[in-house]
C-alpha cells in the first residue's frame, strides 16, 4: 500500500557544514526511515524524492535502499531522483498539491517554507509511536518546536579549479587565499572568448548561492555569520566577504547573470570551460568527472588523494573515510593508502611554482554515523 491522502512526510536534510559522507549516513538513516511506515500494513511502498542518487556513485543509493528492504521485508523503497533544480520543483508542486513524496531530501533553505506550508510532518509523534529513542540522533532541526529536519550529510566546499584554463591563462599556482583568487581570476577573464574567473548563482529562486558560495569566504577567513545562535549578518567578517565580492564583480571577472544563475547553471558553466573556478559541494565532483575534467586535485596512477587544502604556505593532504567508530577509520589508512597519498603529494607539488616554501601536512577525517567527523591532524 502506499500512503495516500493522510500520508506523512519525513524529511532529510543534506547541510552545508564542513565535510561528510553520503553512504555512512545514509546507512543509519536508514533505521530511521521505517518511522514514516508506522502502523502502516505490509508491503507498504515508500516513496523517496532526493537528488542525491544521480550525484553518488551507479548503484550505490539503490544499495543502500536494498539493504534497508532487506531488514524490512513488508516495506519497499521507490526513489524518485532527478537534478537539484527539477528535484527543488517537484518538491515545491508536492507540497502545493498535497502529493509530496513521503520522504522528502531537502536543502536546508527550503524547510522553514514547507513546514509553514504544513507540508512536512512532525517528527516528534512518528518517534514516539515507534518508541524511537532521538538521543541516538545527533542533531534534531526544529520549526516552531516541533522536530521536522535530521541533517544528514554534509559537504565540504571547496574551489574547483578548470587547470585548462588556468594553464592557458598563466596561473601556474592553485590560489591559497583572497589576492592570488583575485589575480588568478582576472587572468582566466577573456570577455571575448566567453571565458571568466569565477561564476556566483544569486537567483532569488535558490537562496542556497547566498549560504555555499558566499558564506565560504567567511567560513574559510575562520568567521561565522552567527553569534550565540543567531544571525549575525553585520559583522566584520561578513561585510569583509561582501566587499571582496563585490570587487571582483566591479573587476568584471564573475560571469555575467548573477542573478539568474542557480546552482546547477554554475556547474554546466565549470564543466563546459566557460568559468576557471568555482565554489562547490564535493557531490558535484562525479558529475566533473564524467565530462572529462580534472578536479584541483590531480595525481598519477600511482597516487590519489581525497582533498588538497592550502592556506598560506600550507598544504594539507586529507584522506576521508567513512566507519562506524574512529579506530576503523583511522585504521584503514594504511601503509599502502599513505604510499598512495604521499605519491600524490609529489606529482601535486612538482606541478607549484612555489613548492620549495610549501610546508605539507597529512590529515585523517573519519566520518561516522549521526555524529560530527573527526578531524585527526598530522595524522602520518
Amino acid at each position: 500500500m502506499r500512503f495516500q491522502k493522510d500520508r506523512q512526510n519525513c524529511v532529510f536534510w543534506e547541510g552545508n557544514m564542513k565535510v561528510g559522507d553520503c553512504l555512512a549516513t545514509l546507512k543509519s538513516a536508514a533505521a530511521v526511515w521505517a518511522l514514516c511506515a508506522s502502523g502502516a500494513l505490509a508491503q507498504t511502498n515508500i516513496e523517496f524524492i532526493q537528488w542525491w542518487e544521480p550525484e553518488m556513485p551507479a548503484g550505490a543509493l539503490r544499495g543502500i535502499m536494498d539493504e534497508f528492504e532487506a531488514a524490512n521485508p513488508d516495506i519497499k523503497v521507490t526513489l524518485v531522483s532527478g537534478p537539484y533544480a527539477t528535484t527543488r520543483d517537484q518538491i515545491v508542486v508536492g507540497a502545493a498539491s498535497g502529493t509530496l513524496s513521503d520522504v522528502v531530501g531537502l536543502d536546508g533553505a527550503w524547510v522553514n517554507g514547507l513546514a509553514k506550508q504544513g507540508a512536512i510532518a512532525s517528527m516528534d509523534e512518528l518517534m514516539a509511536a515507534a518508541n524511537y529513542d532521538p538521543s541516538q540522533i545527533a542533531d534534531i532541526v526544529k520549526a516552531d518546536g516541533k522536530s521536522v529536519m535530521f541533517p544528514l550529510a554534509s559537504f565540504i566546499y571547496p574551489v574547483f579549479v578548470n587547470l585548462d584554463l588556468a594553464k592557458a591563462a598563466g596561473v601556474e599556482t592553485i590560489p591559497g587565499n583572497r589576492t592570488e583568487f583575485a589575480e588568478a581570476a582576472k587572468k582566466m577573464t577573456n570577455p571575448d572568448k566567453n571565458e571568466y574567473g569565477w561564476v556566483l548563482p544569486l537567483s532569488l529562486q535558490n537562496p542556497g548561492g547566498i549560504q555555499n558560495d558566499v558564506m565560504s569566504w567567511v567560513w574559510a577567513s575562520g568567521g561565522s555569520m552567527l553569534k550565540d545562535g543567531q544571525p549575525d549578518l553585520e559583522n566584520a567578517d561578513v561585510i569583509s566577504a561582501l566587499e571582496y565580492i563585490k570587487s571582483l564583480n566591479d573587476a568584471g571577472v564573475i560571469s555575467p547573470g548573477i542573478f539568474a544563475k542557480k546552482e546547477q547553471d554554475k556547474v554546466e558553466e565549470f564543466v563546459n570551460g566557460r568559468v576557471g573556478m568555482m565554489v562547490s559541494s564535493l557531490a558535484h565532483i562525479n558529475l566533473i568527472r564524467e565530462r572529462n575534467l580534472q578536479p584541483v586535485i590531480e595525481a598519477d596512477t600511482a597516487g590519489a588523494a581525497d582533498i588538497i587544502a592550502r592556506r598560506g604556505d600550507l598544504v594539507i593532504f586529507v584522506e576521508v573515510k567513512a566507519r562506524r567508530d574512529l579506530r576503523a577509520g583511522v585504521d584503514a589508512v594504511g601503509y599502502k593508502a599513505e604510499r598512495r597519498i604521499a605519491n600524490a603529494a609529489d606529482h601535486w607539488l612538482r606541478r607549484q611554482s612555489d613548492a620549495t616554501r610549501l610546508s605539507l601536512r597529512h590529515d585523517i577525517i573519519v566520518v561516522r554515523p549521526w555524529r560530527w567527523p573527526a578531524h585527526f591532524e598530522s595524522a602520518f
